[in-house]
C-alpha cells in the first residue's frame, strides 16, 4: 500500500503528510463521529475545525500520529489528544478555536504570584 511515502500535501505546521498521516486522521475522525459525544474535531493535519453533526458537548483536539518523520527509521509514533468541553454557547468556530487558546496557554501570572503573609 505505500503508506509510509509523502502525500504531497502540507498539515497545518507546514510539515509534509505522509499517507499514514491522512489515514489516522481519517481513522480518528470516524471513530468519534459515530459516539454523538463529539461535536467538533481540530486535527494538526486538517486546515479547520470539523463540526459533527448533532449535540456532542465535547471536542477533540488531536495529532493522530505524532511523529510520522520517525516511521522512516523505525523509531516510536503516538498519538496526542485533548478532550475539552464546548462553550454552552454553541459549537461556533470561534468559541471552539477560543476555548482551545484558552486552554493551551494557561495564565502564568497565577501560578507565579506567592501568597500574601
Amino acid at each position: 500500500m505505500g503508506l509510509a511515502g509523502l502525500a504531497g500535501t502540507e498539515n497545518t505546521q507546514g510539515e509534509q503528510q505522509k499517507k499514514l498521516d491522512i489515514l489516522a486522521d481519517d481513522l480518528f475522525a470516524r471513530g468519534v463521529e459515530w459516539s454523538e459525544l463529539v461535536g467538533a474535531l481540530a486535527s494538526e493535519e486538517r486546515e479547520d475545525v470539523h463540526f459533527v453533526e448533532g449535540n456532542g458537548r465535547l471536542a477533540l483536539v488531536y495529532d493522530p500520529l505524532d511523529g510520522s518523520a520517525n516511521l522512516d527509521v523505525n523509531l516510536p509514533v503516538g498519538s496526542i489528544f485533548s478532550v475539552l468541553a464546548l462553550p454552552e454557547t454553541g459549537a461556533g468556530h470561534r468559541s471552539c478555536c477560543s476555548l482551545g487558546r484558552a486552554s493551551s496557554q494557561p495564565d502564568m501570572r497565577s501560578t507565579a504570584r506567592r501568597p500574601r503573609s
